[in-house]
């Protein structure tokens, strides 16, 4: 009898084991979709394992080390999206004197940059590498963007949207990012464009964007943002608009 009590024992402990490797093993590809409460702390995305670069990706850039785009959680709403480049349209519009419908080399076409730009994620975790593609001001300037203007709002190919400050996209020199470490972005990373929201929570880095809308609501909530996520999204600002529901859902 001792013996069967013995062996029940252990198999609830290798169970509870496993159940807690699992968990942990799930963490980095669902974590903030399923609501795991960020960390006190942040770690890079690739803390602790070797550089995995793409072919033709950089894994530094004028001495600064760059995480390699593969690192990156996957923490989208629904999944991948895989948008079809030749019917893609970047619709400008909203509050501007010329709505644009901009097929994916004319978005390309207009003024571009590139910054080293570390992500940081409420989960904790943190990816820095170097985002090129073109200068959202030079997208909305083309649009004409009215005086009463004072937010944009992006929205994507799975659904997604958030916004940020028309200010803050000027001020900052936002990148719409189609390009990371020097290679196009992986379609599970956001091509062909994400919004390299520097200084800004991860869940404002809008992926798969489809539109950008001038807009005068600066109180527009977006997906997370109508889960409670701060509405400016500041990094080192807080995270909630207000006190957070239990249990706590994640963003990135």
């Amino acid at each position: 009898m001792r013996g069967k009590t013995r062996i029940a024992l252990c198999a609830f402990a290798m169970a509870a084991i496993l159940a807690s490797a699992l968990a942990l093993m799930s963490c980095a590809s669902k974590g903030e979709r399923l609501g795991g409460k960020a960390p006190d702390g942040e770690s890079s995305a690739t803390a602790g394992l070797p550089l995995r670069l793409a072919p033709g990706e950089v894994g530094e850039y004028h001495g600064e080390r760059l995480d390699p785009a593969s690192s990156i959680p996957e923490v989208s709403i629904k999944g991948p999206v895989e948008v079809d480049i030749a019917s893609y349209r970047l619709v400008v519009d909203g509050l501007v004197a010329r709505p644009l419908s901009l097929r994916y080399a004319e978005a390309l076409a207009l003024p571009q940059a590139e910054k080293v730009i570390t992500l940081h994620c409420v989960e904790g975790w943190t990816a820095t590498a170097l985002w090129s593609g073109p200068l959202l001001e030079a997208i909305i300037g083309a649009a004409g963007p009215l005086p009463a203007a004072d937010t944009v709002i992006f929205t994507s190919a799975d659904g997604y949207s958030t916004s940020l400050p028309l200010a803050d996209v000027l001020q900052r020199h936002l990148i719409l990012a189609t390009r990371i470490n020097g290679i196009d972005l992986p379609a599970a990373r956001g091509f062909p464009f994400m919004v390299a929201a520097e200084d800004k929570w991860g869940y404002k880095w809008a992926k798969w964007v489809t539109g950008i809308r001038l807009s005068d609501d600066p109180s527009y909530k977006g997906t997370w943002e109508e889960e409670g996520y701060n509405i400016n999204g500041d990094e080192g600002g807080p995270r909630w608009e207000s006190p957070p529901p239990l249990p706590e859902r994640g963003a990135q």
